[in-house]
Order: structure tokens, then C-alpha cells, then sequence
């Protein structure tokens, strides 16, 4: 049974409706210029030049001397010939004189208000034809306009001429517009539409709704460099709680994040937490690590290991240089018992189990018995046992890797992985592990649609 999509507006972020503008802007001018050039090449095979021939004549009464009456009675007559013009005994007669069946073009004649003077224009596909279709209707008028009235005097005041430009440009300038803003707006809705109907997270709203697990708590958007110096060389890959230029909402996330897994690990005597994520890139490693390094600060004894062998992280975002021989994961696939070549960083009051190098037998690694007795020995010793697994999409690592853990929970990042994949994911973690405590919004950044119309 097809599954029902109710669009709601608390679910829709416009950051996110942006970002897909901006990242699909090449795909909307890509579809202006084609529009734009389809149109102006439709109008160039189209575009049929025409010209026209005009001629000017005052109308005028035989022996009337009155002025106003002269005027009125031109007037009139002018009105009167501008029908005689379009005649078809004048035409018959032209065409006659051509040799042609039909004329090649259009009459048209006009009245000038409040005057006794008039045109006559002839608009054909080519300026001689115009030029001396026209003549010939002034030549053969008077036969006819005889018959109409005899005081008439009729006199051409501007001769005809043999037009040098088409009377007629392409009419491309309105459809160019409307094509530019045809060719703007269906991409912007297409791009709009799948933006929001996609089935992503986008706010902790539709978080709610959508997944299955519980919301352990959402963490907003942190720039990982504050300073200029450290934005041009890039010097920080995640943003700590320990730099005192994070905001204090970002510090306050992890407080209270820290506070319920706290309570709630040590109340059910656990030790082993598992920090998983969907896809690559969710910011697990930098929750995993944030969250280590508040537990430190209320005086808990604990250590961070990366069991992302494939890419390790960790040593990257606490900028630790060790030699491959210090590896945590060298340790697990050799001889080696000297107990995983931990680091201890006074700094951060932290113990941590590093890689430098990507290793390719991951599995063997994470399903070795010697990962297990090392875990069993440091849970003696540690108050806590973090541990940063793979994404789950990518390897089937972390699976093997939660039946080692007593809690786990799963890193989503805005708009990232589509709901069911990531209900998968926590319904994988639960059957694994001991224990699911829920999932944790990461890199959110709050602009309800919803909220921006209520305030």
C-alpha cells in the first residue's frame, strides 16, 4: 500500500529550500539561456520582413467657399474614399494591371482626425511590390471615385516611395520575456517542490512525526573556524565545546545531552556507548567526540575510541600526530598486548584510541576477540567507553560493532538521509545492542516556514 505524503508546514525549512536553489542554480539559468535561445531562433525562422509603401492626399470640395463647411464636407468624403481604396473593383483592377490572380499584400487606409487628409499604404513581401501596387491604386482611383462624388478634388501631397526597411520587426521582445520568466519559474517550483516533499529531516518537528526512535536533544549549527586566520587556513575540522568562542547555545546542547545519557547510563550501569550515523558527513565523530569530552569535564574517566577504521577521524579533530605502530587499529590486528597504545590528553582529561591510517579488514578488526577482552579490561578502569563507529549505509561494520555496546544512539544531521533509511538504521542499532537510547538532531539550523508566519 502506497504510503500518504501530507506536506506540513512546521516541517519545511526555507534554509534548506534555499540551499537546493543555490546548489541547483546552474540547472535554472541552464534552462533560461535554452528558452531564451529556443525563442529567439523560433523568431528568426519564423520572421517574415514586410514593407510598406505610404502616400499621403488632402481631399478637397469644388466651389465651396465656406470654411467650416468645406472642412466638414472633406471630412466626410475622405471617409468615404478611404473605403473606395479598399475596394475590390479597385483591387480586381490593380490585380488585372499586375497580371496577377491575387495581390500580393494589404491595403490600408486612415482617416487623420479633424483633417481633410488621409493615407494609403500598400504592405507587401518586397518593396518594389509594395511601391508599385500602391501607384497603380492611385492611378485607376478616380474611375471610381467619379461615380461618388464629382466635386471631389483629390491630390496627392506625398508621393509614394520605394521602402528601404521592413515595416514590420520581429515582435520578440514581449515572448523573450515571457519565455525568461517561464524558463526562471518552472525550474525554481520543480526544485521548490522536490525540496519539500523530500523525505528528509529538515526540522526537529518533522523529526517527531517521521522517526521511530526517541529525541534525545538537537544541536544547532556551529562554524568550526571563528577566526579569520583560522577560516583561511582551515584549521579546525569540527567545532569543540572546549573553544571559548562556541556560542553558548551550541555549549548548552551538549550539557544537556551529556546530562540525560549520564544519568540514565549510570543508573542502568552502563559503560559502553556507541555513536552511530546513517551516512558519511553527519557530524557523528564530532558528537562523539563533544560528548567525551563533557563527560571529562564532570570528572568521569573517559575514553574515545575510533572504530572508523576505514576513515578515522578522531586524531584529526584533536589534532594528535602518532606513528602507525600507536594505531589503535594496529593494535587490534597484530601480536601487540600492550594494551592499545592509548593516549591520555591532559589537556582535555580525556584517554583516547586513535588511527592514522585506514585499515581494509575492518571486519576481522571489530569482530576480533581481542577488541572484546580490551573492552572488558578498560571497563574496569573507565567511567565511560565511547565509541565512534562507521556510517552505517557504507559498511556493515557498526552492527558487528553494537553487540560490543550497552547503549547506542544514532547522529541525524538536517536534511540529510531520508526518514526510512534512518529508521533502519535504529531498528538495526536496537536489535544490536543492549540497548537504544534514540537519536540526536546534529548542524540544524532553526527557519520554520510555520514559525516565521506566526511571528
Amino acid at each position: 500500500m502506497k504510503e500518504e505524503r501530507t506536506i506540513r508546514l512546521d516541517e519545511i525549512n526555507v534554509l534548506s529550500v534555499v540551499k537546493d536553489l543555490l546548489l541547483n542554480a546552474w540547472v535554472i539559468l541552464l534552462v533560461v539561456i535554452s528558452v531564451w535561445l529556443g525563442v529567439s531562433s523560433y523568431s528568426k525562422l519564423t520572421y517574415v520582413p514586410e514593407y510598406t509603401s505610404t502616400a499621403t492626399i488632402v481631399v478637397s470640395a469644388k466651389g465651396n467657399s465656406g470654411a467650416y463647411t468645406s472642412l466638414n464636407l472633406t471630412m466626410q468624403m475622405a471617409e468615404v474614399f478611404a473605403e473606395v481604396f479598399q475596394s475590390d473593383i479597385l483591387k480586381a483592377k490593380v490585380e488585372d494591371q499586375l497580371g496577377v490572380s491575387e495581390l500580393d499584400g494589404r491595403i490600408s487606409t486612415a482617416v487623420i482626425p479633424e483633417t481633410n487628409l488621409m493615407t494609403v499604404s500598400v504592405t507587401s513581401s518586397g518593396p518594389e511590390e509594395a511601391f508599385r501596387t500602391l501607384n497603380l491604386i492611385l492611378e485607376n482611383y478616380p474611375q471610381i471615385s467619379d461615380y461618388l462624388f464629382g466635386n471631389a478634388v483629390l491630390e496627392v501631397i506625398k508621393e509614394p516611395a520605394v521602402p528601404i526597411s521592413p515595416s514590420n520587426s520581429p515582435q520578440t521582445g514581449r515572448y523573450k520575456k515571457m519565455a525568461l520568466l517561464v524558463g526562471f519559474a518552472v525550474p525554481v517550483i520543480i526544485i521548490v517542490w522536490l525540496s519539500i516533499t523530500r523525505d528528509t529531516i529538515q526540522t526537529p518537528q518533522a523529526a517527531k512525526r517521521k522517526l521511530d526512535g526517541k529525541q534525545l536533544g538537537t544541536i544547532g549549527h556551529e562554524e568550526k573556524n571563528k577566526t579569520i586566520t583560522a577560516k583561511r587556513k582551515k584549521k579546525n575540522i569540527a567545532a569543540l565545546i572546549t573553544n571559548p568562542l562556541v556560542s553558548f547555545s551550541y555549549m548548552e546542547a551538549y550539557q544537556n545531552l551529556c546530562s540525560r545519557l549520564d544519568y540514565h547510563m549510570r543508573h542502568h550501569k552502563q559503560k559502553i556507548l556507541l555513536v552511530g550515523s546513517a551516512q558519511e558527513n553527519e557530524g557523528k565523530s564530532t558528537v562523539a567526540a563533544n560528548l567525551a569530552l563533557a563527560l571529562a569535564a564532570r570528572n568521569r574517566k573517559v575514553l574515545l575510541l575510533d572504530c572508523d577504521f576505514r576513515k578515522p577521524a578522531i586524531q584529526k579533530i584533536f589534532e594528535i600526530k602518532t606513528k602507525k605502530e600507536d594505531d589503535f587499529g594496529h593494535y587490534l590486528s597484530t601480536d601487540d598486548t600492550k594494551g592499545g597504545m592509548l593516549v591520555f590528553v591532559k589537556k582535555y582529561g580525556l584517554y583516547l584510541g586513535v588511527n592514522q591510517v585506514s585499515y581494509k579488514t575492518t571486519q576481522k578488526l571489530i569482530t576480533s576477540d581481542k577488541l572484546k577482552f580490551f573492552l572488558e579490561k578498560q571497563k574496569e578502569e573507565m567511567d565511560y567507553i565511547i565509541l565512534d563507529s562507521p556510517p552505517m549505509l557504507v559498511a556493515s561494520d557498526t552492527e558487528a560493532l553494537a553487540h560490543l555496546a550497552d547503549n547506542s544512539l544514532l547522529v541525524v544531521r538536517q536534511d540529510r538521509t531520508t526518514a526510512r533509511d534512518i529508521n533502519d538504521c535504529m531498528d538495526l542499532l536496537s536489535q544490536a545492542t543492549a540497548e537504544f537510547s534514540g537519536y540526536v538532531l546534529n548542524d540544524f539550523r532553526e527557519f520554520s516556514l510555520l514559525k516565521k508566519l506566526r511571528a
